[in-house]
């Protein structure tokens, strides 16, 4: 429904000139009445709610949007007491920017008011509320004006004060910058004006010594130049010894008679690296050991009891009997003097009774933890190995297994023990080749076939024993017919199908009956056992010199002179001779240290050996100098940091920063106060002003002290046109009546908008007269 037809009429006199008489009248609307909502009405929480004009939107286009009628726009108005639509309702657009440029013009941007902000303090209690309207006299407080000469009694602070110097300390590690000990970071310092120098690692020189030698040896370092400039303590390097070199020597035989005799040395090569000891020297051997020897001594005390068989150990320390007699018929001997037989007393015998009738052989593994004896236990022969627990001890021996052989007078193994050799007396006195596929493990022996029948190669119809050179070039016989001593050689080591008789050795004016031999390995001396003429079993020593032999002396290391001695006897050929090895040479070695950079002693920690000239020595080279690199930073204008890039090299002594003298420190900054006298003033760069006028202040109970809050920090400027569009935004929050509640309101118009009866000029409860005493009677 339209507004405006729910107005009552009033009739009005009018003179127009068509009207006939004064007394005319008009009927029109009553613009003069209107209509309200009643507050209670508007007081209602569900009656109305809040609306948000969009945009250009009408009064009539609102209603149309909420109530589905645009001519209830008047509901709209009313609602919210709007009575000039072109100032109470929002502008959009063209129309508010005119309003703008009409009202204002070129001040649009000119400050309107000031507005407060809202103020906490720390216990988010109010000190300022929000959106007060306050002068400028309050948002440029506090106000200071400038004085011209200091107020009586009162003394400013100084507005600068002088800097202070930065303290940097190096830390130098090996020579090298590694950090750096800002120990005061100084004042007054900026990054442009600011400079920092580190003072340079010195000049270098290299360390040079000479040394001296005393008996091939470094004895002495001379002649040390110190140099300049080390951080560590640099390496020391001696010149290397000559290489040792053994000697080298050539012989020649005589002539005639001494044709088979060493008669000279030909060529001496020295070698190197003897030092003061004069080397021993071999000749190699002749053809058959025993072409030339002598009867030495024989032992005090009888061996053995019906000796069938010997032992020796290879170092010629002791031996080892078997007998035909007796309860022991295993026995140990001591020689304590080796390979003399002379001193060649009991230590232990063995009782095998239960395993022997009597024994006609014995052997020993090279290590002496084995013990092989062959003999007979009543009429049946055999072989029987025994551990021993206790190496070389023929007491802690016990059995391990036995085979049956056949009438065994001797048997010697092979030095690896996969082969043995068993002397066998009935077959014409053949020594017999036995292999074990189990070292030393006699019951894995199977004889290979291969003999070496004695008697059909010598005169010897009676052999006794045998046994084998160390190395299996040689086998050595004895026997009871020709009393000799008879050499076989090898031409393969152990191969007894390869040897051939050489020569033969009497010993029958000393042994009447030989039992068993053994040949040194330096083929000088040879154990004999066996009976002498009346019938005593004992051990005799023979020494042999088929064997070339020389001394010789040494000069500056190297061997100087070769002398024969003795020259030796049955070569064919001249012999090879063979020095000892010299020592191994030795370089020398040392260490330095140093004091201020300056190399000041060398300690021989080694002297080396087999030096024959002083050795050179070589020094590290002092390291080569370079500055450091590095960039700082200044923070509230101290020397804050420093980076290094380039850490430098050989700064021996600690080297020092320099750094440029710091410029003044302001002490007073712009806007800093100072108040004496319930007086502030204020330091604006060039003068100080007296505050004239207080900003905005509190207690702040927790720091006990008085907030200042300026002006311009509590209120804010409002410009005329910031102020227009807050102002045309407000206008667009309106209420908007519930559509529940529209006929309520039409019921109160339609009743508020009857003439009362009692009214004057009544006419009806839609009309009203007017009287106008001007216009009446005219």
């Amino acid at each position: 429904m339209g507004y405006f037809r729910e107005l009552p009429n009033i009739q009005i006199n009018n003179r127009l000139n068509k009207d006939l008489s004064n007394d005319e009248v008009t009927i029109v609307k009553n613009f003069f009445k209107r209509a309200k909502i009643r507050d209670d009405l508007l007081g209602l929480v569900a009656a109305s709610e809040n609306y948000t004009i969009v945009g250009d939107e009408r009064p009539d286009q609102v209603a149309e949007k909420l109530y589905g009628d645009p001519e209830l726009d008047w509901v709209i108005l009313i609602t919210n007491n709007i009575t000039d639509i072109q100032s109470e309702w929002p502008l959009q657009g063209s129309s508010f920017n005119k309003f703008l440029n009409d009202k204002y013009g070129d001040n649009i941007n000119d400050i309107h008011h000031y507005e407060t902000i809202a103020i906490l303090d720390d216990f988010k209690r109010q000190i300022l509320p929000e959106g007060l309207l306050v002068d400028k006299a309050f948002y440029d407080a506090p106000e200071y004006e400038t004085i011209t000469e200091n107020p009586p009694g009162i003394t400013f602070p100084p507005i600068t004060l002088p800097g202070t110097q930065a303290v940097i300390n190096p830390v130098i590690v090996d020579g090298e910058l590694v950090s750096v000990d800002i120990v005061e970071l100084g004042n007054g310092y900026d990054i442009k004006s600011t400079s920092v120098f580190l003072s340079l690692p010195p000049n270098t020189a290299n360390a040079s010594a000479s040394s001296l030698i005393t008996d091939f040896t470094v004895s002495f370092v001379a002649g040390l130049d110190g140099g300049d400039g080390y951080n560590v303590n640099p390496n020391v390097v001696f010149e290397d010894p000559p290489t040792s070199t053994v000697a080298i020597a050539t012989c020649g035989l005589g002539t005639g008679s001494n044709s088979s005799k060493v008669d000279a040395i030909l060529s001496l090569d020295g070698g190197i690296g003897y030092g003061l000891t004069a080397p021993s020297v071999q000749f190699s051997f002749p053809p058959n050991v025993f072409s030339e020897g002598f009867f030495v001594t024989n032992s005090i005390n009888v061996i053995g009891d019906g000796l069938e068989g010997m032992y020796v150990r290879s170092d010629g320390s002791k031996i080892y009997t078997s007998s035909l007699f007796s309860s022991q018929l295993v026995r140990e001997y001591d020689l304590t003097t080796p390979w003399n037989a002379s001193t060649a007393t009991f230590n232990d015998g063995l009782n095998i009774s239960s395993e022997f009738s009597y024994t006609t052989g014995i052997e020993l593994s090279p290590d002496g933890d084995y013990m092989f004896v062959v003999g007979a236990f009543g009429v049946n022969f055999k072989l029987a190995s025994y551990s021993l627990s206790t190496p070389w001890d023929i007491t802690s021996a016990s059995l391990l297994n036995e085979i049956v052989i056949p009438t065994p007078a001797g048997i010697r193994f092979k030095s690896d023990g996969y082969f043995f050799y068993l002397l066998e007396a009935d077959t014409s006195d053949s020594i017999i080749e036995y292999e074990l596929t189990t070292p030393w493990d006699i019951t894995t022996a199977t004889t290979t076939g291969n003999t070496l029948n004695i008697t059909t190669t010598t005169t010897e119809n009676s052999v006794a024993g045998f046994t084998f050179f160390e190395d299996g070039s040689k086998i050595f016989v004895v026997g009871s017919d020709v009393r000799s001593i008879l050499e076989f050689t090898l031409s393969t080591p152990w191969d007894i199908t390869t040897a051939s008789y050489g020569s033969q050795y009497f010993v029958g004016d000393k042994i009447a009956s030989p039992v068993d031999v053994y040949v040194r390995s330096d083929r000088k001396d040879v154990l004999i056992s066996g009976n002498n003429p009346a019938n005593n079993n004992k051990l005799y020593q023979y020494r042999l010199t088929a064997v070339a032999e020389a001394t010789t002396t040494v000069s500056n290391s190297s061997v100087d002179s070769v002398t024969i001695i003795n020259s030796g006897f049955g070569y064919t050929e001249p012999p090879t001779i063979t020095f000892d090895n010299p020592f191994t040479a030795v370089t020398a070695t040392g260490i330095s240290s140093i004091t201020a950079g300056i190399v000041t002693t060398i300690t021989i920690t080694n002297p080396g050996f087999g030096y024959t000239t002083p050795p050179s020595i070589t020094i590290d080279n002092a390291p080569v100098s370079r500055n450091a690199v590095f960039t700082f930073n200044v923070t509230n204008s101290g020397i804050s940091t420093i980076t290094i890039f380039d850490s430098g090299q050989n700064y021996v002594n600690s080297p020092t920063f320099s750094i440029s003298a710091p410029a003044d420190i302001v002490n007073t900054n712009v806007n800093d106060t100072y108040s004496q006298n319930n007086t502030t003033w204020r330091w604006n760069g060039t003068d100080w002003q007296e505050k004239v006028t207080e900003e905005l202040q509190y207690f702040n109970p927790i720091t006990s002290s008085i907030v200042r809050v300026s002006g311009k920090d509590s209120c804010v400027p409002v410009s005329n046109y910031d102020y227009e569009v807050k102002l045309n935004d407000k206008k667009r929050q309106i209420l908007i009546l519930k559509r529940e509640y529209i006929s309520v309101i039409i019921t109160e118009l339609r009743n508020i908008m009857k003439y009362d009866k009692k009214s004057k000029d009544y006419i009806s409860s839609t009309l009203k007269g007017t009287y106008n005493p001007n216009l009446t009677g005219v």
